[in-house]
């Protein structure tokens, strides 16, 4: 054969080696472009994260990485059909959590899956059902965790049928070893923040990322307490866990001794089996209450039933002593009527993170963004004709008609009934107040 001729054969062969490598690389091989504009590709997507993994496969050949995927639980048969196509977030939060379990195995309780299924996920209809567990616990490993609903929100948009960028995937795939990089959910799936954080968060056991430093910034009542006439926070007088507890300390009052009665079992039990038993109908309970007395008409009130069923149902005396209370709340009515009370609400934030105990009373804190649209009177007297709370007294401050207002309240929740309802609501509107520290 000829120099020439010879040459000439090389020369195919290396043509037809590199048309093998193109083909194959451009479906298979991992994204190197780091432009924020370029996605990543189902297959790139799980060659980086085979990559993390340290598992070791043949980048050249579609089989076998797609049989290493197979092998360590990141697809199945019935995963995907097409490795060419761009993924989606809900797509990339299954390869995640897949692998995650695969170096670390199942880690999020059941429970907190569903709530965030429930109740933290703003758009989960637009998830297909396959994918929603596996979004919600990426959310709860701190890996995906969508875009905020705003301030004092409780749930999140993720937006799942979203392409992933390269340089969003990357970042996602150093998280399953960077554990410190990730993101911080509460126990009751909410994002955590650790930045920027209000003066007294060494009380609270976390920071909530959509709640602002004035929902944290201001005295609890066990600060305002006094003794005759001495105020006895930070004196032997007054010890933490024994004559009070902060939200961060709240399940070791006591230290841990059986102090609180609840009702279904009459047996005392330590503050954290009340917690555990409470915190969510406490929670719900508080809000609830809230959406009623800060949303009244004074023209449509008396004939409402439905506002004066979720009020008895929140309401600590609601089932216990119906009767009574429903002549409390139509003594309130009747006065509203009489004032041509109409107040409405804008935000309502209630969190159990807010739960704190002084003088053996356990109270939930919140916030209200409300205006008093119509009102005959402005001025503070007992038993308000504004706002409907079983305290004598509502102490308004420069209270003006059409005003947007941040209140900030106590709400003194009981153990001692089936419904765990609100016994008082303490309306001290604190965001006028000047032992508010966020202002």
């Amino acid at each position: 054969m000829s120099i020439m001729g010879s040459l000439q054969k090389k020369i195919v062969s290396v043509l037809i080696l590199i048309a093998i490598l193109v083909g194959y690389g451009s479906a298979i091989k991992p994204v190197t472009v780091s432009a924020a504009t370029k996605y990543v590709t189902r297959g790139d997507m799980i060659q980086m994260i085979l990559d993390e993994l340290h598992e070791t496969y043949d980048e050249f050949s579609l089989t076998d990485y797609i049989t290493t995927a197979k092998r360590i639980g990141l697809i199945n048969e019935n995963t995907f059909t097409n490795y060419d196509v761009y993924a989606n977030k809900e797509e990339v939060a299954m390869l995640l959590v897949r692998a995650d379990e695969y170096l670390y195995g199942k880690t999020i309780n059941s429970d907190l899956v569903k709530k965030i299924v429930k109740c933290r996920i703003s758009d989960i209809s637009k998830v297909k059902k396959k994918y929603r567990n596996f979004l919600a616990k990426s959310y709860a490993l701190g890996y995906i965790i969508g875009k905020s609903n705003g301030v004092y929100s409780t749930d999140r948009k993720f937006n799942p049928k979203n392409k992933v960028t390269v340089a969003y995937a990357k970042q996602l795939v150093n998280k399953i070893r960077d554990k410190e990089s990730r993101h911080q959910v509460s126990p009751d799936g909410q994002l955590i923040r650790t930045t920027n954080l209000p003066k007294m968060a060494e009380f609270y056991p976390y920071i909530l990322a959509s709640y602002p430093n004035s929902y944290y910034d201001w005295k609890f009542l066990f600060m305002r307490t006094k003794i005759g006439d001495e105020l006895v926070y930070g004196t032997d007088r007054w010890v933490s866990k024994v004559n009070y507890a902060s939200p961060k300390d709240f399940c070791e009052y006591k230290d841990g001794k059986e102090v609180f009665y609840y009702y279904y079992s009459k047996n005392k039990v330590t503050s954290k089996q009340l917690y555990d038993e409470c915190i969510d109908e406490w929670e719900e309970n508080a809000r609830n209450y809230l959406e009623c007395v800060f949303n009244v008409d004074y023209r449509t009130i008396k004939d409402d039933k439905e506002w004066m069923e979720k009020l008895l149902s929140a309401d600590f005396n609601g089932t216990l002593d119906r009767e009574n209370t429903i002549k409390t709340i139509n003594e309130y009515i009747k006065a509203a009527i009489k004032n041509k009370t109409i107040v409405e609400s804008k935000i309502i934030g209630v969190d159990r993170s807010s739960l704190y105990t002084s003088n053996g009373f356990i109270y939930l804190r919140a916030y209200i963004k409300y205006r008093v649209v119509s009102s005959k009177d402005l001025s503070c007297v007992i038993k308000s004709p504004i706002i409907f709370t079983r305290d004598t007294y509502s102490e308004f401050k420069n209270l003006k008609l059409g005003e947007w207002r941040d209140g900030y309240v106590n709400i003194d929740v009981s153990s001692g009934v089936p419904n765990y309802g609100v016994e008082t609501l303490y309306l001290n509107d604190y965001f006028y107040d000047n032992e508010v520290q966020g202002k």
